[in-house]
């Protein structure tokens, strides 16, 4: 595997790629990656190649909650026009 990393272009052994319509996986494997970038710690060399793209899932979103928590400020201004009216 390490002599490997003598001939391979890191940031592209890192990604899968996409040949005549087809997905190859990465030269490099998960399991190789988290052993390099554990030698690299180790060495004190900064790890660039960490994907920091992070995508926004639609899970993640805060929920929009129930119908009278919408109305509720709009009740309560109601409710306090109502109030001043009143005195």
């Amino acid at each position: 595997m390490w002599t490997r990393l003598m001939w391979i272009d890191l940031p592209n052994a890192l990604k899968s790629q996409k040949v005549n319509g087809k997905w190859h996986s990465p030269i490099l494997s998960g399991r190789y990656r988290h052993l390099l970038r554990r030698q690299f710690k180790v060495a004190g060399v900064p790890w660039i190649y960490e994907n920091k793209v992070q995508k926004k899932n639609p899970r993640h979103k805060k929920p929009k909650g129930k119908i009278w928590m919408l109305e509720k400020p709009i009740r309560l201004a109601k409710i306090k026009k109502a109030l001043e009216e009143a005195d």
